[in-house]
């Protein structure tokens, strides 16, 4: 028997397979601990933690205070949604900035991008000062707001795990 489609009777995507149910349904937000994609917020938000707050995630404070490159070239990675390859270039160029003493100069840059991806607030004062006062602490925070927003920096977009494939249709021979 075949079963006629129409507005009245076709699924509504996003809802559980097998129910159908009228689009205008509002439905809760999921809570913001569920494991999942990457969140990106619609609209202006603010930063997940303060510029100084590097004492509440010791892992970046460690690896922005002796291997700052590495950071730079993983939160670089995230913010160009790049792959392996973009963390290894960025993370080179921002060691060679570091070398001529003027590393603020090119993480500002990924500060400034970060935040109009994330539609975040430009303080505590514009990306070259916070970059250029506070270099690390910018870098660990970040760091965390990536961590915070469900983007793990150090896998590489190439290994990003809950990334679910669409199903492949069945063709005929």
């Amino acid at each position: 028997m075949d079963k006629q489609w129409n507005s009245q009777t076709a699924p509504v995507y996003g809802q559980p397979a097998g129910s159908f149910y009228p689009q205008a349904q509002q439905y809760a937000p999921q809570p913001a601990h569920v494991a999942g994609p990457p969140m990106v917020f619609a609209g202006p938000s603010r930063w997940t933690s303060g510029l100084c707050g590097c004492a509440s995630d010791c892992f970046s404070c460690c690896l922005t205070c002796w291997l700052p490159f590495v950071a730079f070239g993983q939160i670089a990675q995230k913010v160009d949604d790049g792959d392996q390859q973009s963390c290894l270039v960025n993370g080179l160029i921002y060691a060679l900035a570091c070398s001529l003493g003027v590393p603020c100069c090119y993480s500002c840059l990924y500060r400034h991008k970060m935040r109009g991806k994330f539609q975040l607030p430009e303080e505590p004062c514009n990306d070259f000062c916070t970059h250029c006062w506070c270099e690390l602490c910018a870098l660990s925070q970040e760091y965390r707001e990536l961590q915070n927003r469900g983007f793990d920096p150090t896998i590489s977009s190439q290994q990003r795990p809950n990334v679910m494939m669409a199903p492949t249709p069945p063709t005929m021979h």
